[in-house]
């Protein structure tokens, strides 16, 4: 659990879910903070917590699982709920038997539903599902809630014209914030080599022994070099399975075996493509990787000091639109309307992330480190507007500029800050 109780916007998704649903499933990376939020919501409710991390309880519920699941005041909180598959099998049962009246339970886990049981499918309707990543920069700094992507989606890009930061972050600040990551007993940590054994040990006692329980893996080295690579390969095309599999001489069935665990443990995810209906060019259909740290990415591709960084600008561009990239992914999960994340390749143009809300528009935001964009910057949103057609909703960069300007097409240059500190 987080050492410091830290605002966490998903916090109020999570109450609001349970106030819809029977079931409700926060997942998300180990250690991000996942029982410390839930907890606080269920002693709010005057609920129940079951903890199968507990030996003890673990061994009660394995024994008798509907005898010490049912009858609790709801909503039950069953922690480390995939410890126990035949929790789901239990829910499962009691819905089809009574009124699915909401928030009924709430299910916390670092591995999802479908890699622990067959039992979610049949949960369908009923289970709502809220991912939580790590601390946000506003989060872990403690900050008041943004609201850059809800202006952005209600109001438009435009709306932040002439917006400009009380304070600035430089390119090694960014960077700073970038390699300190946001795993709650890591961030802290004064130091990057402090930080990175803190997330060595972090990838061994979660990734790996997951990896191991859940997954029965056997060849971990592999797996741990797999891992490494995709650290390195961030914020890019999802690496293909048989380069992946020549380099790391394992076969592809093992390679794609390795990918789907790892974003079970939620420790990477694949940002979709944007497909556009009026596209002329050659669209890229592959999802694109990101961490679900950048701090973890840095260490674990052993860029985490600035003299690498410096070394590696592309690189240092990557680690940074990881860290934007997932905490845009919060602050959407915690938006009313859940719009969907995707990114852009058209040709040699593309977009870092592209927002299509409910109504079906379309927002392109680019991630730049340098403070002063140019044509070449800004080449990908204006051909996702002309293949999104009447779609378009307006498109920004996000780079250290000192204030926030619109360009003669309406295209808006805004500073990195605005994610964090728009209020």
């Amino acid at each position: 659990m987080d050492t410091v109780l830290h605002r966490r916007a998903v916090a109020q998704a999570l109450s609001e879910r349970l106030d819809e649903a029977p079931v409700v499933r926060l997942s998300g990376p180990r250690a991000a903070g996942k029982t410390t939020t839930c907890v606080a919501e269920i002693e709010r409710r005057g609920g129940t917590i079951i903890r199968l991390d507990d030996p003890d309880e673990r061994s009660a519920a394995m024994a008798d699982p509907r005898g010490y699941l049912l009858g609790h005041a709801p909503p039950v909180l069953i922690d480390e709920y995939q410890r126990v598959p035949a929790a789901l099998e239990v829910i499962k049962l009691e819905l089809s038997r009574t009124a699915a009246a909401a928030g009924q339970w709430l299910l916390c886990g670092s591995v999802s539903v479908e890699a622990v049981t067959e039992a979610a499918e049949s949960l369908g309707g009923r289970l709502t599902d809220v991912v939580m990543g790590t601390l946000t920069v506003d989060e872990r700094n403690d900050g008041p809630e943004p609201v850059f992507l809800a202006k952005v989606l209600e109001e438009g890009p435009a709306s932040l014209r002439g917006w400009r930061p009380e304070s600035k972050r430089g390119r090694d600040e960014l960077l700073e914030e970038a390699v300190r990551g946001g795993f709650p007993l890591v961030t802290d940590r004064e130091t990057a080599a402090a930080r990175r054994r803190g997330l060595t040990d972090w990838v061994n006692a979660s990734v790996i022994a997951d990896s191991v329980s859940v997954g029965s893996v056997r060849d971990t080295e592999s797996l741990r070099r797999m891992l490494q690579l995709y650290a390195a390969a961030t914020a890019r095309i999802t690496p293909k399975d048989r380069p992946t599999a020549d380099r790391l001489e394992i076969d592809r069935r093992t390679v794609a075996r390795y990918r789907d665990l790892l974003t079970a443990l939620y420790v990477t995810w694949d940002l979709p493509a944007f497909v556009p209906g009026n596209a002329t060019g050659q669209v890229v259909r592959s999802p694109r990787l990101h961490m679900v740290d950048s701090g973890l990415a840095a260490a674990l591709a052993g860029r985490d000091q600035p003299d690498a960084l410096s070394r590696d600008p592309q690189y240092a561009g990557a680690l940074v639109e990881t860290m934007v990239v997932n905490d845009l992914r919060v602050q959407a999960s915690a938006h009313p309307t859940t719009p969907r994340l995707l990114h852009f390749r058209e040709d040699d143009d593309e977009v870092d992330l592209v927002i299509e809300t409910d109504g079906g528009g379309v927002v392109g935001i680019e991630v730049k480190l340098t403070s002063s964009p140019g044509s070449r910057n800004l080449a990908g949103l204006r051909r996702l507007r002309r293949s999104s057609g009447k779609r378009w909703a307006g498109g920004l960069v996000l780079c250290r500029a000192p204030a926030v300007r619109v360009t003669n097409d309406d295209l808006v240059i805004a500073p990195l800050e605005a994610v964090w500190d728009l209020h």
